[in-house]
């Protein structure tokens, strides 16, 4: 029978600073994977919410149904302005995104950098 004194050892050991060691593990291995799937279907999901594919396969098709060159003209030119507000909007949120699983890598880091000059200051300061 395990006593309650080695139970609670091994709850500390065991469970506490085993979840200290693998967190930068999970963190830059498992939940970066995450994170990328995440942003990708993000990204898919708005392309198909921006209709994208259908934009490029109706680009020559005239709006309204309008059979002349005056109008197919002017679709056309609309297509154009259309397609490319939204393939830069698309770009920046690609970037948005990149950005964010940029930051997701630096976080640790960064948290554990301002702890230490926090701690150094705290010590240099209350002496």
């Amino acid at each position: 029978m395990i006593s309650p004194r080695d139970s609670m050892l091994s709850l500390v050991f065991e469970d506490v600073l085993g979840s200290v060691f693998q967190f930068p593990l999970w963190w830059y291995g498992e939940g970066f994977g995450e994170v990328i799937v995440w942003a990708w279907r993000a990204l898919c999901a708005r392309w198909r919410e921006y209709g994208i594919a259908l934009w490029v396969r109706d680009f020559f098709v005239p709006m309204y149904g309008f059979h002349d060159w005056t109008s197919r003209l002017i679709s056309m030119l609309m297509r154009v302005v259309i397609l490319c507000a939204r393939l830069i909007a698309l770009v920046v949120e690609g970037v948005a995104y990149a950005l964010f699983c940029l930051i997701w890598l630096v976080a640790p880091v960064v948290c554990l950098a301002m702890f230490g000059y926090s701690a150094v200051l705290w010590l240099t300061t209350s002496v």
